[in-house]
């Protein structure tokens, strides 16, 4: 199977280890929102997503080490799953998320190309903002809630995961959250 890596970064860090940890991929893409013509955060990934050459894509975040070769193996056990999204989630975290149907996909989450069409009915409805791009991990989380399947495979976050500096941290991310989960409720309508 021919798998294109993507990961998003602010361009504020030496991620040479992280890139390191992802040699063996058909094609790696680096979407660096600091040369990018308009910081789209978080939604670089899916950016770079577009660009891919290969239909099956794997993303994580600029700030861990993931045991990506696990994760392939597990998504190509899948196969008859069309639509299928699988996701690194680990265990000790999806209690946070329980009944949201949103989960994290930055420790490694495995989809096909065309996935991307499930932002649809959310741009239809609210367009792109900065809250758009923020938040564009849980909206595609959300909408491929149905053929999600998540598993536990190792991860090493590195210390600058834990910043002051991380969307996680931010002030802001509560409100957020609460913004986007009032947002997905209203599509289910």
């Amino acid at each position: 199977m021919l798998l294109t890596a993507v990961v998003v970064t602010k361009g504020d860090r030496d991620i040479s280890e992280v890139l390191a940890s992802l040699s063996g991929f058909d094609e790696l893409i680096v979407w660096d929102n600091s040369k990018a013509p308009k910081d789209v955060k978080v939604f670089g990934r899916f950016a770079g997503a577009i660009l891919a050459r290969n239909n099956d894509i794997y993303i994580q975040d600029d700030d861990s080490i993931v045991a990506w070769n696990d994760l392939k193996y597990l998504y190509e056990s899948y196969t008859h799953i069309p639509d299928l999204c699988l996701c690194n989630f680990p265990q000790h975290r999806r209690s946070e998320y329980a009944g949201s149907q949103i989960a994290l996909l930055g420790w490694g989450t495995i989809f096909r190309k065309q996935l991307l069409r499930v932002f649809d009915p959310y741009l239809a409805r609210y367009g792109v903002d900065e809250l758009f791009y923020r938040e564009c991990d849980r909206i595609f989380s959300f909408m491929c809630h149905d053929f999600t399947r998540f598993v536990d495979v190792s991860v090493h976050q590195l210390e600058y995961a834990f910043g002051k500096d991380r969307m996680g941290t931010e002030e802001r991310h509560g409100a957020d959250l609460k913004e986007i989960k009032r947002r997905l409720s209203a599509l289910k309508q």
